[in-house]
């Protein structure tokens, strides 16, 4: 909640930076037209978090807000990993070229962030690209994207959950 800065000391009053929740990083401010406002990180068992508010009408309505979305998004989702880094994640066809197919992979494990729904949620991935490839294709050229939805209970309409690039992963 202190630093040093060009031989002098600074102290943060914001008691956010040394609440429970996993506070490393803010800026507080406050303008007439949006109120008091926040940009806040914070890392949660391994998961960054970050938010964004405004609009408040003091202080202390900011930061009990703020730390209640921080705790929220902590407790109401969570992350599953899908492929591991360098595991094809499928196919995409090239046209014309020596292989008729060029294995995708993420640039690392593919995981993915969902909402801690009940267990009978649908998520669906699928590969996205304008297909069919046109030769050459290079290894490590983006070709692709990995789109995961989700479709809440009750709900028939599909939300998108994350997008994330697909590189060729041979020549």
């Amino acid at each position: 909640r202190e630093f040093l800065y060009r031989k002098h000391k600074f102290y943060n009053r914001n008691p956010l930076l040394s609440a429970d929740i996993g506070v490393d990083g803010m800026k507080t401010g406050h303008t007439k037209e949006a109120g008091y406002g926040m940009v806040v990180t914070s890392l949660v068992d391994g998961r960054r978090l970050i938010g964004v508010v405004m609009g408040f009408e003091n202080e202390k309505e900011r930061q009990s807000e703020t730390r209640r979305m921080l705790e929220w998004g902590a407790k109401s989702v969570s992350s599953a990993k899908l492929f591991d880094a360098g595991e094809a994640v499928g196919y995409a066809r090239v046209w014309g070229g020596e292989d008729i197919y060029v294995p995708l992979t993420g640039e690392g494990d593919l995981e993915v962030i969902l909402p801690k729904y009940p267990a009978n949620q649908k998520i669906r991935g699928e590969i996205v690209y304008q297909g069919p490839l046109k030769p050459p294709v290079k290894k490590g050229d983006q070709v692709a994207m990995f789109r995961v939805t989700s479709t809440a209970p009750g709900s028939s309409e599909p939300i998108a959950v994350s997008e994330t690039p697909l590189y060729a992963d041979q020549d």
